[in-house]
């Protein structure tokens, strides 16, 4: 179970409760000299990044109010701490001062681990529930924090599947690593990449399923229309035996993958390199047919590594 490896270094306290958090924003003055009421959330008064406030939530279907606690970074909402006795946690803004809010806030009912990116909150009794953007969670009988847990799946890669595939286009990597043992300098090829409406603007060319780390696929998706052209060319049935055609695409291939060597002043790439890759995109292409979903047992901490292979679903 991993904590998170930043110092409390404001005095973070830890709140079991409504009541506890109720009694410490009552208890806390506030800061001099705002314009509004702002009372730090831990000991160290100076760092006001961290608050504790007071909001009030309307219940249309009661017709009442409740006043709710929440621990907030920068103004967002983090840990908040409802009248009826559940407990929010907010990831919509993850980072590691957001997890250690959590972490330090509901430390005496569990921890949040971080399985590569998931987090996940871990209770007393071990059970794990995956947070995502938001979850609320509720004291059971026994006072133990718990939520709802959600069923998860890992994809596990089919190596049947994916030997049919690498035995498909062997003539098309068997081409590109006698190309390459014999000269491994690379250099672009424009007119091979308008030959094939092949996008070289911008990074990544052939892998993931968006342009850039903020761009995601719904709003450019040239990775995918990348393999698209590239698989479209490779399953023209004169391609085994086009010579001019396997060279473009090997070119093409391994200009992205080759990296620049300073001592000669010219791209290479090297056959495994380049085998290496094609397999990337054929897991990337043809991930509805190379990866199996499986249910996960609930309540458990597991990494899917393959999850980067299957494309985003709204």
């Amino acid at each position: 179970m991993s904590a998170t490896s930043m110092h409390n270094h404001a005095g973070l306290p830890k709140l079991n409760d409504y009541y506890q958090a109720k009694q410490h924003y009552d208890n806390v003055k506030p800061i001099r000299g705002r314009s509004s009421e702002t009372k730090p959330l831990g000991r160290e008064r100076r760092y006001d990044q961290y608050l504790i406030q007071q909001t009030m939530r309307a219940d249309q279907s009661l017709g009442v109010t409740h006043i709710d606690y929440v621990c907030t970074l920068y103004g967002s909402p983090v840990v908040t701490f409802m009248q009826d006795g559940r407990v929010t946690l907010n990831a919509q803004w993850r980072s590691v001062p957001t997890r250690c809010v959590m972490q330090y806030v509901l430390r005496e009912h569990g921890v949040v681990d971080s399985q590569s990116g998931k987090w996940y909150f871990v209770n007393k009794r071990r059970e794990a529930f995956l947070i995502g953007k938001e979850i609320t969670l509720k004291f059971d009988a026994e006072g133990v924090l718990t939520g709802d847990m959600r069923q998860e799946h890992k994809h596990l890669l089919k190596r049947k599947a994916m030997n049919e595939l690498r035995n498909r286009y062997k003539f098309f990597t068997d081409y590109a690593y006698t190309m390459l043992s014999l000269d491994n300098i690379t250099t672009r090829l424009e007119v091979a990449e308008a030959n094939h409406g092949l996008n070289f603007q911008v990074q990544p060319t052939f892998l993931g399923h968006r342009q850039g780390y903020w761009v995601h696929e719904r709003h450019d998706n040239t990775p995918p229309k990348n393999r698209a052209k590239l698989f479209e060319a490779l399953d023209r049935p004169n391609a085994p035996a086009d010579a001019s055609l396997l060279y473009e695409l090997a070119t093409c291939i391994a200009y992205v993958v080759g990296r620049y060597d300073y001592t000669i002043s010219k791209s290479v790439c090297e056959p495994k390199e380049f085998i290496e890759t094609f397999n990337e995109i054929l897991k990337y292409h043809f991930a509805d047919v190379v990866f199996e979903k499986v249910d996960q047992p609930l309540g458990s901490l597991f990494v899917d590594k393959n999850a980067k292979y299957i494309p985003y679903k709204k």
